[in-house]
C-alpha cells in the first residue's frame, strides 16, 4: 500500500496533526505493518550520513508540517537555512551548498525521487516474497511537482494555464523534447508527444501489458434489479430491546 502524503487540501493544510507521516507510521505499525518512509530525497543522503550526532534527524524530526508547507510554498533557500539550520546551531553543515542548492534539495522530497520510490518498492516486494508482513509506503510530495512557479502551493487547484517561462522550466524539468520557438509558437499538436511505436517507453508499457503477471481485466454482466425483486424480501423487524423511559 502506498500513502501518499503531501500535507495539503484544496484550501489549506491538513487540520489536525503536526506530523502526518509519524501519525500514520504509528496507525499502521498499530496494525501489524511494516512501514517504509520516503521523506527526503538523493540529495540529502550526505547531510545524513555526515549527522554523527543526530542533531540534524532532531531537527527535521520536530519540524512541523506546517513549516515545511510554509517553505515549499516560498521557495526561499535562505528562509530553509535559517529556520532549520542556523536556529539550531547548524550552519556549518550546510555551508557548501548555496541558497538555491539548499532549496532545490527541498524542494525534491523522497515521494518524487525515483531512485528512492524504486528502493522503497524492492524492500516491499522482497518483504512479500519472504512472505513477512504487509508494508505500507509512506511518500511526502509536493503538489504541483515539476510546475515550478507554483508548486506546494493551493493555487496550483485553479491553475489554468502555464506562462511562456513556466512551460520551458516544465519542459526542462521533465525532458520534454520541444524547442523554444515550439513552445512559443505551437503548431498543431506538438505538445501532445508521440514518442512513437519503437521508443523505450512504449516497449517497456507494452512489454508489462503483456507480461503473465499483468492484470486481466474482464467485464461481469451487470445484474439489473426488478421491482419484482423488492417484494421477494422478508420484512424483518427490528429486535432492539426496548428502552424503558424515565
Amino acid at each position: 500500500m502506498i500513502v501518499n502524503c503531501n500535507y495539503q487540501r484544496l484550501d489549506g493544510p491538513v487540520r489536525g496533526n503536526s506530523k502526518v507521516i509519524q501519525e500514520f507510521e504509528g496507525i499502521f505499525r498499530g496494525a501489524g505493518y511494516d512501514c517504509i518512509k520516503l521523506i527526503w530525497g538523493d540529495v540529502w543522503n550526505d547531510l545524513v550520513d555526515n549527522d554523527n550526532d543526530g542533531q540534524l534527524i532532531e531537527v527535521l524530526e520536530r519540524t512541523p508540517d506546517g513549516d515545511c508547507q510554509r517553505y515549499s510554498a516560498k521557495q526561499d533557500g535562505a528562509l530553509i537555512r535559517a529556520e532549520i539550520f542556523e536556529v539550531n546551531g547548524l550552519a556549518d553543515r550546510v555551508a557548501h551548498l548555496s541558497d538555491a542548492e539548499l532549496l532545490s534539495a527541498f524542494m525534491l522530497p523522497g515521494g518524487h525521487d525515483h531512485k528512492k520510490i524504486y528502493a522503497a518498492m524492492e524492500q516491499a516486494t522482497d518483504n512479500c516474497e519472504r512472505g513477512g508482513r504487509p508494508t505500507v509506503i509512506l511518500a511526502k510530495t509536493l503538489k504541483g511537482f515539476s510546475l515550478a512557479t507554483f508548486q506546494g502551493c493551493n493555487a496550483v487547484h485553479q491553475q489554468k494555464s502555464l506562462k511562456y517561462d513556466e512551460l520551458l522550466s516544465f519542459r526542462d524539468v521533465l525532458n520534454i523534447p520541444l524547442m523554444d520557438d515550439q513552445i512559443a509558437n505551437p503548431v498543431g499538436g506538438e505538445f501532445f508527444r508521440n514518442p512513437g511505436p519503437e521508443s523505450p517507453e512504449v516497449q517497456y508499457m507494452k512489454a508489462q501489458r503483456d507480461s503473465p503477471e499483468a492484470t486481466c481485466h474482464c467485464e461481469l454482466p451487470l445484474r439489473l434489479v426488478t421491482s419484482s425483486s423488492f417484494h421477494q424480501q422478508t420484512p424483518t423487524r427490528c429486535l432492539m430491546p426496548e428502552v424503558p423511559r424515565p
